[in-house]
């Protein structure tokens, strides 16, 4: 590791400590079924599948990956598990809870070739888990909703998945941009600019290119991604970037939806941040919940 990343622990140490009980609790009763797959790009990533909690165990289920926030560092995939058995119920199908490898100890692009390798093993052994490889979709969060951008550019040239549909929640989609040019209705609440640029040094390396389709989705062509819905909170310094994609995909003609969450900031879906919004939340997750079960 570069010297200049070190200081990756000492903001985890804070994380690791605020998450504690967060991670000790969905480890001991979350309802999932770990799998777990040899990727050539970063070792062994897992997965946790959530079923719905009235499965009759004979149906092959829908597939949803879903991908957890973090600015690619924060390995807390935790985080997300109820709100992946929350999808299960709702829409009938199994969520599937991605820990994905992050830098600075695997740093662009290889927590997207990773995941992509791990996607497609799950999907060609989807009978073992008896999932339905015909009906594969992909969500994510933050980050995670970054990644899930990346992925589908990545599908859009693999015959061996084709998602139905995407989400894209408060997703960071343009990397090429420096974090002092974004644009938020009020700074105080929106990520510090000094945070992200702390992200975006952890992330790349020094010849890496931002520009790329898959650091930057949105100069990625719109008419290679699937059916979208893009959450969009109103503080949030990303929005501009999030409302570019999301005029990218109508102008390819793909079928996208999109909704700007009002007094909500970066992170409001989740119980676990400081920016949790309870109300906005619950429309949020309803939104997903009815984006996906029309689609799938």
């Amino acid at each position: 590791m570069r010297e200049e990343d070190l200081t990756i622990f000492e903001y985890r140490k804070g994380k690791e400590i605020k998450y504690v009980d967060m991670i000790k609790q969905e480890r001991l009763t979350g309802k999932s079924e770990k799998v777990s797959y040899f990727t050539k790009e970063a070792g062994y990533v897992d997965g946790y599948i959530y079923r719905p909690t009235n499965y009759n165990g004979t149906d092959n289920l829908p597939m949803i990956f879903n991908f957890h926030g973090g600015g690619m560092v924060l390995a807390y995939c935790e985080q997300d598990g109820k709100y992946c058995q929350y999808l299960a119920d709702e829409v009938g199908a199994a969520v599937i809870n991605v820990d994905y490898p992050v830098a600075p100890e695997y740093k662009y692009p290889l927590p997207i070739t990773s995941s992509f390798s791990f996607l497609k093993q799950v999907v060609a052994d989807s009978s073992k888990y008896q999932l339905s490889n015909k009906n594969v979709s992909v969500m994510g969060h933050s980050a995670g909703g970054y990644m899930s951008a990346a992925l589908a550019i990545l599908a859009s040239s693999d015959e061996s998945i084709d998602f139905k549909c995407m989400i894209v929640d408060y997703a960071v989609l343009r990397q090429d941009k420096n974090p002092e040019f974004r644009k938020a209705i009020d700074p105080n609440k929106a990520i510090p600019v000094s945070r992200m640029q702390q992200y975006y040094h952890w992330y790349f390396d020094k010849d890496a290119n931002p520009a790329e389709w898959l650091a930057s989705p949105c100069n990625a062509p719109g008419e290679l991604f699937p059916p979208t819905f893009v959450l969009i909170a109103e503080y949030d310094a990303l929005a501009d970037e999030e409302e570019e994609f999301y005029n990218n995909l109508q102008k390819a003609g793909v079928q996208v939806q999109k909704k700007v969450y009002t007094d909500c900031r970066h992170g409001f879906t989740h119980d676990c941040f400081n920016e949790f919004n309870q109300q906005q939340s619950e429309a949020a997750w309803r939104d997903m919940a009815r984006f996906l079960k029309r689609i799938i």
